[in-house]
């Protein structure tokens, strides 16, 4: 791919502050294929000698947003911590049901295809949280066998069940809780090893569909992210972007860790990851003010796209701007598409993690007056903070007095956060992640078969 326009339109850094700031990842417009772009990182010789980007692009607009302030910190702990006793609460409270939880899109004496809810979880864990696992199990892990018993002087025929595979054994790779869409179960041990070999040679064709806050420009309408990511050690256990500055923080916390007692604890390098992506469609996601129903409007391909700029973010029908995308993981980190959207300024709606308010480090881990350098026309904060209300149930009723924490929506919010539990995005006010496994492709282990399956989301 050759690139050499960049994506941006700043002529030049706005202070003495930004001219000496260091970058280390740039994006670039492809020369050879119309609106694409490709997100790469700069090598460290080059980014710390390098001038800010420079504008060369006519595609791109002519007022990005000017940079905000971030979010407070103490505002952002208090969140997390929100955030984390509503997942544990779906995760414990959950009840599930075949009939409603379990669908299937496939499934032969081999493996089984389903297509999961958002708010469901994979795998049970160490703690045997109601799971997908147990429901695929409950229904494909036994096969009938009948046998013969002789009660008396009487021949009676009894049903016996005979465990075909335990349940460990029936993993082949999992969604986070949030995430919607395809998973695939192995039903013996050969079946398993074999799907595990094509998932990590990479023969298995993902695809998946996201709702993104906000609109890309029409000079990002696809393109290639290559940002390496790393655990965040500020954030455990959640992901965010490597830069050679976190690097080195990583570095010395495990030190820190080491030195306390942890002496097992090494540093875990960065990983190269890489995401494909590709707009759909510009939406806005609006909101009914009398009974708060959310539905999506497609923008016309010919019509002007607007940017919702300052203010609250939202438009005057209530209407706020999202866009459809499909994302191709060619690599699969850990919470790789959810960190690249929130790296490029564009998180995925209603995300708990990364989006606003998120467990983990805003922007992916980077800072805000980075964002406003390589990516100006990102979601600012006000759009993601009016998208993340409308979607969301309200979390900014908060009183603070001393030690003590009064949140006079905690219930509400709680439940609300509840709703997500396998349904539907359709089925209440409250979105769950906008982020589903739209497509899986790959080779049957045992057939051959070249194996489509397909499923819609349901935002």
């Amino acid at each position: 791919m050759s690139s050499s326009s960049s994506c941006n339109d700043h002529s030049k850094a706005k202070t003495k502050q930004e001219q000496q700031r260091i970058l280390y990842y740039k994006c670039e417009i492809d020369t050879t294929s119309p609106n694409t772009v490709i997100i790469t990182r700069i090598p460290i010789t080059t980014a710390a000698t390098a001038p800010p980007p420079t504008p060369s692009s006519p595609a791109a607009a002519t007022n990005p947003l000017p940079p905000q302030e971030p979010l407070p910190e103490s505002v952002l702990q208090y969140q997390r911590q929100l955030r984390k006793v509503q997942a544990s609460n779906r995760a414990t409270n959950t009840s599930l049901t075949p009939s409603q939880h379990l669908k299937v899109l496939h499934s032969d004496e081999y493996l089984v295809i389903t297509n999961k809810p958002s708010g469901v979880l994979c795998v049970p864990g160490v703690h045997d949280h109601p799971s997908l696992l147990s429901l695929v199990h409950q229904k494909f892990g036994f096969t009938q066998k009948e046998e013969e018993v002789l009660p008396g002087k009487r021949y009676k025929k009894k049903q016996k069940k005979e465990k075909k595979v335990s349940m460990n054994n029936m993993i082949v790779h999992r969604l986070d809780m949030d995430t919607s869409g395809i998973v695939v179960f192995g039903l013996n041990n050969l079946v398993v090893k074999s799907l595990h070999e094509l998932f990590r040679t990479r023969k298995v064709t993902k695809k998946y569909e996201a709702l993104l806050c906000g609109h890309l420009p029409p000079h990002m309408s696809k393109g290639t992210i290559q940002m390496p990511l790393q655990r965040d050690h500020r954030h455990p256990p959640f992901m965010r972007i490597s830069t050679p500055k976190s690097e080195t923080e990583a570095e010395e916390a495990v030190k820190d860790l080491q030195h306390a007692g942890y002496k097992k604890l090494i540093m875990k390098q960065p990983k190269d990851s890489v995401t494909e992506f590709k707009v759909l469609s510009r939406e806005w996601l609006c909101v009914d003010e009398k009974d708060g129903s959310i539905s999506n409007r497609v923008v016309e391909e010919d019509g002007e796209i607007e940017r919702t700029g300052g203010g609250d973010g939202r438009e005057k029908d209530g209407c706020f701007p999202v866009t459809r995308v499909e994302l191709v993981p060619v690599t699969g980190r850990t919470h790789q598409l959810r960190v690249h959207c929130a790296a490029i300024g564009h998180p995925i709606v209603a995300d708990p993690a990364y989006g606003i308010w998120g467990e983990a480090s805003p922007n992916g881990g980077f800072d805000e007056s980075d964002m406003y350098i390589m990516f100006p026309h990102r979601a600012n904060l006000d759009l993601q903070r009016a998208i993340d209300a409308a979607v969301r149930p309200s979390n900014s009723s908060t009183l603070l007095t001393g030690d003590n924490i009064v949140d006079k929506e905690h219930k509400d919010a709680t439940n609300k956060e509840e709703d997500c539990e396998g349904k539907d995005n359709n089925d209440n006010d409250a979105m769950c992640m906008c982020l589903h496994a739209r497509e899986l492709r790959f080779d049957h282990p045992v057939t051959g078969e070249d194996l489509l399956v397909e499923a819609p989301p349901s935002f």
